[in-house]
This record gives structure tokens, sequence and C-alpha cells, in this order.
């Protein structure tokens, strides 16, 4: 589009004659009209009034090669950093939440069989879950891949550890010579659950 076609859309788009137009920037209805023919283009300090008015970049004014701002370099480099952004918070929110499922999925299971079946359905959800969010990422991060990654782990790490870890605990629990209550196992599970998930997330934070 040239930049008359794209004045004369921009003025139609607001419901403006070129007389209001001409009004709006303190030239006549005459200089509008060449503008409009591709006669004459505006000088500097018009054309910075008529992006001002309109909501648009004089680059997108002046460069035939552009439809819309959108087509600007810049524009269209924040425009798809926006998107994959939005794809990747995506695919984090779902990644914590299909965790979170094989987590409590893992805990059902123990409650109906106590079997480590249920720690195995856990473990391999947690593992496929890893393996999708690093294909999101490796599909819309061209850079700081690394960032992405462990901005995942240090969230997915308290929720993938919960059930195998207190899981893990309790069984060398059941090496332990001595007879103790099963609040003094859920003491103990818990603490080292707080301890090795606050270390991992230390050490990621670190990366």
């Amino acid at each position: 589009m040239t930049f008359g076609e794209k004045l004369t859309a921009l003025r139609k788009q607001q419901g403006l004659s070129q007389e209001d137009l001409a009004e709006k920037l303190s030239v006549s209805r005459q200089a509008i009209s060449r503008w409009e023919s591709d006669s004459t283009l505006p000088d500097a300090e018009n054309l910075l009034e008529i992006s001002k008015l309109f909501g648009v970049t004089a680059d997108y004014l002046i460069n035939n090669n552009y439809e819309s701002d959108k087509d600007l370099p810049v524009v269209n480099q924040a425009v798809n950093e926006a998107e994959r952004s939005l794809k990747l918070s995506n695919a984090y929110i779902l990644a914590v939440a299909s965790i979170t499922v094989f987590t409590l999925l893992g805990v059902g299971l123990w409650v109906l069989q106590q079997n480590i079946i249920s720690v195995i359905v856990s473990a391999i959800g947690d593992v496929l879950t890893f393996a999708f969010y690093e294909l999101a990422v490796s599909k819309h991060v061209e850079a700081n891949k690394r960032a992405w990654t462990t901005r995942f782990l240090r969230t997915a790490i308290w929720f993938a550890m919960f059930f195998p870890g207190l899981w893990i605990v309790s069984r060398f629990m059941l090496f332990y010579p001595r007879p103790y209550t099963s609040l003094t196992l859920w003491a103990i599970c818990i603490a080292v659950y707080l301890v090795v998930c606050s270390l991992t997330t230390f050490v990621f934070a670190k990366r």
C-alpha cells in the first residue's frame, strides 16, 4: 500500500472527512487530497502528527512494503517473542499441573494397593512430563534454553519428589532397629523432603 492509500484507509476508519483531517492537522483540504492521491508527501512535522493522530509509526506510513505496524522488523520481533513466551508459559503451567496429577495418582494407588507400582506410575508420569516440557522448550526457544528448563525444575521438584521421596524414606525406616510411631515417621519423611527440595532449588538457582 502506498502512503496515500494508507492515509485514506486510516482516515475512513476514524470516520473523518478530508476537511476534518485537514482541520486536525492545520492544513488545507487540498493538501490532504494531494497526499491521498500520492501527488506529494507531507513534510516531517505533518508526518509525525499523522502518526500520532492515528496511532501508527511513521515507518509504516512511508514504507510501501509494510501493510501494518506488525510488518516492521522490531514490532514483528516483539510480537513473535510475546507469542513464544505465551506458548512456553502455557507449557509450563500444563507441565506443573501434569506432575501434580501424577503425584496424586501415585498417592491414590498407594492407598489402594500399597506397592511399588504406585511409585513407578508416578515416576513415569514425571519423566513423560519433563520430556514434553523439554520438547516445547526446544521447539520455541532458540537461546537461553537452560533458563526455561531451570525455571520448570525449580518448581517441579517440589511436586515430583513429594510422593516418591516419602516412599523411599519410609522404606529405609523399615531397617531402623528401634520402634517408632507413625508421627515420628511422618516428621522424618517431611524433614528429609524439605531439605532435599530446598537444596535442589538452591542449586538450580545458582546455575
